[in-house]
């Protein structure tokens, strides 16, 4: 096995047929992507429908060491012509840089003044630890479903070291699951999709603020933000999960849910969702407290079963328990609501 990999392609293509799967084992696996990909070769390179499998450690999405780094340019990745890609990193997937990763299965037409259309090809991620390192963005699509996973054994959540502060990952697929740990310290999670968006049992979505030392002073960052996003499907908490986005001496971070799908729109929250925020702050002379959490949910229904009553108080109670005072939003399309 290869001890550090760095690939300077911008596009991986597939050309195998349904059962064949190509496999790369390393130990530390960077992509930093290129200039544009190439064109599909028809019934060749970028047609195919077999899998993709890259086996490490790290999978970074960035640049390699002793890069001199551009500030400026976005660095795009494609995989085409692979019915699922699966990334399978036993410490972490990160990003180190602004850039973006495409899977998918087929390319389409060419649609003037947009580009080539593309369907297909599912995202399986393997991981405790999807993060990104101070300052970077991340976006990752996919023209099938997003999955993201602990591997088999592994507690989600249990890799240290992902301190980095105001990292941006966004998720985007046909529907998106997580079942292990993100950590975006201060940062923002984006996760939209047009069918269903899951939170398991396993999911922790840690975006609280952290304490962040300079020789002997100490400062605190504040709560990052998390949107969940489905245009013709559910979002579902699971009871397991939690949501973090407390803060020490600023203020905590936001929530927002929404699914407004006339077929479907359902938002149910039932996992744990922190949003406290201790200390306060000068104010223009008006010395006030920090803000706690806010939520802002938009849905055509709230909760999976009962009244929408019964519903919104259940979750407002688990909110009151997370400290989610700092304000809330709520936009229900569909029931009656009686409130006190």
């Amino acid at each position: 096995r290869i001890a550090n990999l760095v690939f300077g392609t911008p596009a991986i293509y597939g050309a195998g047929g349904a059962g064949d799967i190509a496999t790369i084992r390393t130990e530390n696996l960077v992509w930093s992507g290129g200039s544009g990909p190439g064109a599909v070769i028809t019934g060749g390179a970028g047609t195919g429908s077999g899998s993709l499998v890259i086996d490490a450690e790290r999978v970074s999405f960035g640049y390699g060491p002793k890069v001199q780094v551009s500030g400026v340019d976005a660095a795009a990745r494609l995989a085409l012509g692979f019915a699922s890609v699966n990334l399978n990193a036993s410490d972490r997937i990160t990003a180190n840089h602004r850039g973006s990763l495409a899977v998918y299965q087929s390319q389409g037409p060419y649609v003037p003044g947009e580009g080539y259309r593309y369907t297909g090809g599912d995202l399986n991620i393997s991981t405790p630890l999807l993060t990104g390192e101070a300052g970077s963005f991340n976006s990752i699509t996919a023209g099938g479903a997003i999955r993201v996973t602990a591997p088999e054994g592994a507690k989600a959540g249990t890799v240290t070291g992902a301190n980095g502060l105001g990292a941006e990952l966004a998720l985007n697929g046909e529907a998106v699951s997580i079942a292990s740990a993100i950590t975006l310290p201060s940062g923002r999670l984006t996760i939209t999709a047009a069918g269903d968006i899951l939170l398991a049992d396993a999911a922790m979505l840690d975006l609280a603020g952290r304490e962040v030392r300079f020789d002997d002073v100490k400062k605190y960052s504040w709560g990052g933000e998390v949107v969940l996003e489905s245009r013709d499907g559910d979002i579902r908490q699971s009871a397991g999960s939690t949501i973090e986005l407390s803060a020490r001496n600023n203020h905590a971070g936001r929530l927002m849910a929404a699914a407004l799908g006339v077929d479907a729109g359902l938002v149910d929250l039932r996992g744990t969702v922190l949003g406290s925020s201790s200390g306060e702050y000068d104010a223009g002379g008006t010395v006030v407290p920090y803000r706690g959490g806010f939520i802002d949910v938009r849905a055509q229904h709230l909760g999976e079963s009962g009244t929408l009553s019964e519903q919104f108080s259940t979750l407002n109670e688990r909110l009151n328990s997370g400290g989610m005072f700092g304000g809330r939003g709520f936009q229900i399309k569909q029931g009656d609501l009686a409130i006190g």
